[in-house]
């Protein structure tokens, strides 16, 4: 029968702890005698014999066990079992070098034990595979009699198994004095090892027992070949304790489900079920030694239903989402009870595993699908104050503007910069507001000036001031410019800022009417002492350089002069002046010339100065012969010399003349004495 257990029931329900955790069935053997089996169940580390779990989960169901063929603790100081085959004698129980691992007695091979040492066991059945296991120690090279150790690499122990009686072994393994476990003996002497391994402190070692040693007539053997004999006793020692040899149960265990025999495996009753397993001798009649049941309840999902308007559900809102039924709720984003209030921001599946009092749990989802919002494609704008601003958007359907505007596109005219909302609607009728800026830059504050009248061909300088870049009707684009209008001009500039806003401004360029001046004399060449008249218009104003401001002016030059005039004429504010010259020419009048031969009867009957003889006084000539005898005098400038001398004609021949006068109205006498050749 079963062994009690420390737990009778355990609930084991897909929504418990223990979901995934595979129900185990151990068969486990305390020290009991050689081929002795015991069976216990187990559910993961706990002993059980009742189990509950919801209805279509499964368990793996697995006997695990041993049938003990010999134990060996060495506790009665010796030997006890009976499957042992060989047992040298010698062998030592007085823990005489260190206390095993429970402080217990345990064999020792040391002084008294010759070589080759060796214990044997009988032959077991061990077709279904199986396990050994044992402690072991080596003693510590140099350590004295009886606890020296083993140095020589063969001085080791092996474990082997035969399955012809004896007649040859095979290695399990081989414990080398390096402490290394090693396939089999090398049957070397180096390397030698001093000093502790971790041969020399006791510990268990378990080796499963090898395919080629499971058959019906196996048996095991625990040897050392090589141990020195030094001064009277043997070296080398070593010691064994708790030895186990037990074979596996898989080929012995049966299992039952009422009246049906099952395999061992994963089951899922849907009703509550008892599984028997049994455990079957090993040999003929193959009758039950041990079985142990496991008792299912199964118990219904607590299944529930999700309620709630949709599922369906535009980014950025949120969803009540309630669950049908009285079970403890657990949301997969961690949320507790039977409602939530969800806000996903993408598709989400929302995982509610459902819990009853015993733990066993449903698990369901809802899948919230989230529908974007129109991707809005807003476009403000940049004006300057009194122009009209265009705003656009896209990625909708439906738009509606602040202030009561629709359509994707709109016009506005803000005074200032302002800001408009926008609400779009998309294809989805899932909606999303966005606003844009329409900046509104104020026109550049300028101002135009300059000279305002010219006069005619004079230049006028222009500036304006604001702005950034400047375009003038003129084709100028600099801020200062200098301008020669023909006449009354407007010059208008164009401002640009920053914000390629525009403003313009205007100077007017008065043009002085006055273009020329006409000046002129009466006569521009007169007689030494006589009046030249001036004449000159065109200007409202005069100023002649021998000082008259009126536009006609007399003068009496003495000699050839030139004479100045400016005209001034006042327009706008501007004062022009435009000058001329005039050039009057003086003549020496009373001037005469001589000629120096006369022919009477030629082309020159008289001899007398030419010229012009006005306003002289005193003249006087004289002709002489070339004795000095004055042949002719006169007082009459218009009277000459015919050639004659008392009225008889003159021999040709040189003569000389002397001529005097006075200039009447400076007073000056000149006076000039030549000759002349008379021809006949």
């Amino acid at each position: 029968m079963a062994l009690p257990y420390s737990i009778n029931n355990i609930r084991l329900c897909t929504g418990s702890l223990l979901r995934q955790q595979w129900l185990i069935l151990f068969l486990i053997f305390p020290a009991l005698a050689s081929g002795q089996c015991q069976i216990q169940v187990y559910v993961d580390t706990t002993p059980v014999n009742q189990i509950e779990i919801c209805i279509e989960d499964s368990l793996p169901l697995t006997a695990r066990g041993e049938c003990v063929l010999l134990w060996e603790d060495f506790n009665n100081m010796a030997f006890a079992s009976p499957a042992w085959s060989f047992v040298p004698t010698g062998i030592r129980f007085d823990n005489p070098c260190m206390n095993s691992a429970n402080g217990s007695a345990y064999a020792w091979f040391g002084d008294l034990s010759a070589p080759p040492r060796e214990i044997v066991t009988i032959d077991f059945d061990v077709l279904s595979g199986g396990y050994i296991s044992f402690d072991l120690r080596y003693g510590l090279q140099a350590a004295g009699t009886p606890c020296d150790g083993p140095d020589a690499m063969r001085e080791g122990m092996s474990l082997q198994y035969s399955t012809d009686f004896g007649d040859t072994w095979t290695d399990i393994a081989y414990f080398a004095p390096t402490g290394n476990v090693l396939p089999a003996n090398p049957f070397t002497t180096l390397p030698s090892t001093f000093g502790p391994t971790a041969f020399t402190d006791w510990d268990q070692y378990i080796f499963q027992i090898p395919p080629g040693a499971q058959t019906t007539h196996t048996r095991f053997r625990w040897i050392q070949l090589y141990a020195n004999y030094y001064n009277g006793h043997f070296d080398d020692s070593w010691g064994l304790d708790n030895i186990k040899i037990a074979r596996s149960i898989d080929l012995d265990t049966r299992w039952k489900h009422g009246p049906d025999s099952v395999s061992a495996g994963f089951v899922a009753p849907l009703t509550d079920s008892s599984f028997i397993v049994h455990l079957l001798d090993y040999q003929a009649p193959y009758d039950t030694i041990a079985s142990d049941t496991i008792h299912i309840i199964v118990h219904p999902i607590p299944a529930f239903e999700f309620i709630s308007d949709t599922n369906e559900i535009c980014f950025g809102d949120s969803l009540l989402i309630t669950l049908s039924g009285n079970f403890n709720y657990l949301w997969s984003n961690g949320i507790h009870g039977d409602s939530a209030i969800v806000s996903p921001v993408e598709n989400a599946t929302y995982v509610v595993t459902s819990t009853d009092n015993i733990g066993c749990f449903h698990i369901d989802s809802l899948t919230v699908f989230v529908h974007p919002l129109p991707q809005i494609q807003i476009q403000g704008d940049t004006i300057c104050t009194g122009d009209m601003a265009r705003l656009s958007a896209a990625g909708g359907i439906l738009y509606e503007w602040s202030g009561n505007r629709t359509g994707d596109t709109v016009w506005v005219h803000p005074a200032t910069t302002t800001t408009y909302h926008l609400t779009v609607t998309g294809s989805n009728y899932c909606t999303d507001t966005a606003s844009t800026l329409v900046w509104v830059h104020p026109l550049p504050v300028i101002q135009a000036m300059g000279d305002t009248a010219i006069c005619n061909g004079g230049y006028a300088l222009l500036r304006v001031t604001g702005g950034q870049s400047f375009l003038w009707n003129d084709g100028n684009t600099l801020p200062l410019i200098e301008v020669s209008p023909q006449e009354d001009q407007w010059y208008i500039v164009t401002v640009t800022d920053i914000h390629q806003c525009q403003n313009t401004d205007s100077v007017m360029v008065r043009v002085n009417p006055m273009k020329q001046i006409l000046a002129w004399a009466v006569e521009d060449t007169i007689c030494r002492g006589t009046p030249a008249l001036l004449t000159v218009e065109g200007g409202a104003w005069y100023e002649w350089s021998h000082g008259d401001i009126l536009p006609e002016t007399e003068v009496w030059p003495g000699s050839s002069s030139t004479y100045t005039v400016i005209a001034y004429n006042p327009y706008f504010g501007s004062l022009c002046s435009l000058d001329t010259t005039l050039h009057i020419t003086v003549e020496e009048c009373n001037t005469f010339y001589l000629a120096n031969a006369f022919v009477p009867d030629g082309y020159s009957p008289e001899f007398k100065p030419a010229g012009n003889f006005f306003s002289i006084k005193n003249y006087h000539l004289l002709i002489f012969d070339r004795w000095g005898k004055m042949v002719f005098e006169t007082r009459d400038w218009n009277e000459g010399w015919d050639g004659r001398i008392n009225g008889n004609p003159a021999p040709t021949g040189v003569y000389a003349y002397k001529v005097r006068f006075t200039k009447a109205y400076s007073e000056e006498t000149f006076e000039k004495i030549g000759s002349l050749t008379l021809f006949r």
